[in-house]
């Protein structure tokens, strides 16, 4: 009893002295189970009975077998439950760190999705009060022409002994000014709503039916080539082409404002889906006046010839409040193809399609 207790006394002075004498204790000079601890070990190997576990083996002991320091050996024995559990644990932490960094860069991309939209967002809410100087298509078209600007001419030509001519580089022409809503002709607002979205008043700036309807016709058109390409390499005329379908779009004047003030024009899902989530910012955040407004003033009718005033005086020599119902109607006819048309201004179709936009001018609803 004496000798228990003086045990005790021994042990309790050793681990409840005053901190500032504690002896210093290095704990990276051993390798140890994260649940045991040297003390912890040498005194459940002082306990009576059946509760007395195995020796401890001595501080500078290892097993030659695992290489583990003794002090782990003794605490896997003693307690196998803890080291089975820890044991999977450290198999399983490097089974999810992969998953952690993906779930990390997912929402990195949530992050930096939110954010882009958020400045498109203040964007168009900027727009209510100050007119857009240029849009994303407009600096693309400006950098193009530029580039074909300043390239090298190519090298003069000598033929029979006559002096070689050298070409000069295209120059760079650009037309763009801001007229205001006032100062645009009625008869081009009808035109355009006429020809390119006869429902701009009343859809809310996606009209879905349309699209449905655009998707079925490029579907359709996509399977007759798709027949065509089979008919062609059945009968081995590898030579002939196959016609590609034309792809219809079936946009509203709102998503192709949306597109011409952000977008790019490459054809893929993302971008259209991109599209149409511009296209509600516009129509929730302006109305429909301020829409057809920007859209008219930064329109594409020719190469280098951007808004109505612009093209009013390039084809026409005056102004846009001045241009009559067929010179709208023209215009109007030419905003699919404009740089197509801007070389076959007497085209069958663009008199024949003016034509009918002409009588469909005063049946078009303008925006209050």
């Amino acid at each position: 009893m004496l000798k228990r207790l003086s045990r005790w006394l021994f042990h309790g002075r050793k681990g409840t002295g005053a901190r500032g004498h504690e002896p210093d204790f290095d704990e990276s000079r051993f390798d140890l189970h994260p649940e045991a601890s040297p003390s912890l070990l040498h005194a459940l190997d002082e306990l009576p009975g059946d509760r007395a576990a195995m020796p401890a083996p001595a501080l500078g002991a290892q097993d030659k077998r695992t290489g583990h320091s003794a002090y782990r050996q003794h605490a896997i024995h003693r307690h196998p439950v803890s080291a089975s559990s820890h044991t999977s644990r450290s198999m399983r932490a490097p089974l999810s760190s992969p998953l952690r960094a993906l779930w990390r860069w997912l929402l990195l991309l949530l992050i930096a999705g939110l954010a882009l939209q958020l400045f498109f967002f203040a964007r168009i809410a900027l727009m209510t009060r100050v007119d857009p100087q240029s849009t994303a298509f407009e600096r693309s078209e400006l950098w193009r022409l530029w580039q074909e600007s300043r390239a090298d001419p190519p090298a003069p030509v000598t033929a029979n002994g006559k002096k070689a001519v050298v070409r000069k580089p295209k120059p760079l022409r650009w037309r763009q000014q801001w007229v205001s809503y006032e100062r645009i002709s009625s008869h081009l607002k009808r035109a355009v709503i006429a020809s390119e979205d006869d429902g701009f008043v009343s859809h809310p700036g996606v009209d879905w039916v349309a699209l449905q309807e655009a998707w079925m016709r490029n579907a359709a058109a996509q399977a007759r080539a798709e027949m065509q390409a089979q008919r062609s390499a059945a009968q081995r005329t590898t030579q002939q082409a196959v016609r590609q379908p034309k792809v219809v779009g079936g946009s509203t004047i709102t998503q192709q404002l949306a597109k011409n003030l952000f977008l790019s024009g490459e054809r893929t899902l993302l971008r259209k889906g991109q599209e149409l989530v511009l296209a509600l910012m516009l129509e929730t955040l302006l109305d429909k006046r301020r829409i057809l407004e920007i859209y008219l003033n930064h329109v594409e009718w020719g190469e280098g010839v951007f808004g109505a005033q612009a093209a009013a005086q390039r084809y026409y020599g005056k102004n846009a409040w001045q241009l009559g119902p067929d010179e709208a109607a023209r215009l109007a006819v030419m905003l699919p193809r404009p740089r197509f048309f801007e070389k076959l201004p007497n085209s069958n179709y663009l008199a024949d399609r003016s034509g009918v936009i002409e009588s469909r001018l005063w049946f078009a609803q303008l925006p209050p």
